[in-house]
């Protein structure tokens, strides 16, 4: 890397902070740029590293993955989601996801510009996620396999209460289309996930799980659902 694409590196880095600090109104913020990271944890503060002589679509997804962590530290109270978490590994995973889509939706909404930046990461998630459920399905040679209902839910989430998804997550749910405009499209089209309030939207969540026929109690999730 010549001097220059270090200079540049360090200086999107230290943008890339500044916007983050910015975004979450917190000073204290710090991104963790790490070189075995594939995506963004939030709860670490930690992304991928900048690759060398990043294209400009590349530093897209860098700030998309930044502002997911400032949105999260901005609008997540740790301490409040903890007294909702499932102990199940499943139900977690879906708590999770649909927690950070209420936050980015939320950002999507006060921030001008962050809307695409959040949706070029998902746009990159869902094409590697489904392209890889396509190998390995080729490689077996049984049916595609289905994306997570954790995934499935907290998409459509984003889709109804913030607007359009990106190509790759509208083609990651497509099997799961009927079902969630069947039983989750109402819900979210009375207002029950109020994406303001997090202890409001964790308790209509947990709601929404039982009314879907999935089973929440001492931790555990169980999804009994038709063949799709």
């Amino acid at each position: 890397m010549s001097k220059t694409d270090t200079k540049d590196t360090a200086d999107f880095r230290q943008s890339t902070g500044a916007c983050a600090r910015a975004v979450s109104r917190d000073a204290t913020v710090s991104l963790n740029f790490d070189n075995d990271a594939t995506d963004v944890d939030v709860a670490a503060s930690a992304l991928p590293e900048i690759p060398a002589n990043a294209s400009a679509v590349e530093k897209v997804r860098i700030r998309g993955r930044s502002d997911a962590i400032a949105l999260h530290r901005q609008h997540h109270d740790p301490k409040l989601h903890s007294q909702f978490a499932y102990t199940n590994a499943t139900s977690s995973l879906c708590f999770s996801l649909a927690e950070q889509a209420r936050v980015e939706l939320l950002g999507a909404r006060e921030f001008y510009g962050i809307e695409s930046n959040l949706n070029a990461v998902l746009e990159q998630r869902y094409r590697l996620l489904t392209d890889a459920m396509q190998r390995s399905s080729a490689a077996s040679g049984l049916a595609g396999e289905k994306l997570g209902v954790e995934h499935a839910i907290s998409l459509y989430l984003r889709e109804q209460l913030g607007g359009r998804l990106p190509p790759a997550c509208n083609e990651a749910i497509g099997e799961w289309r009927d079902w969630l405009d069947e039983e989750v499209g109402p819900a979210l089209q009375a207002g029950e996930l109020p994406l303001d309030d997090q202890q409001g939207f964790a308790d209509a969540f947990r709601q929404l799980l039982q009314q879907l026929d999935i089973e929440v109690e001492a931790g555990a999730l169980l999804l009994h659902l038709p063949d799709c």
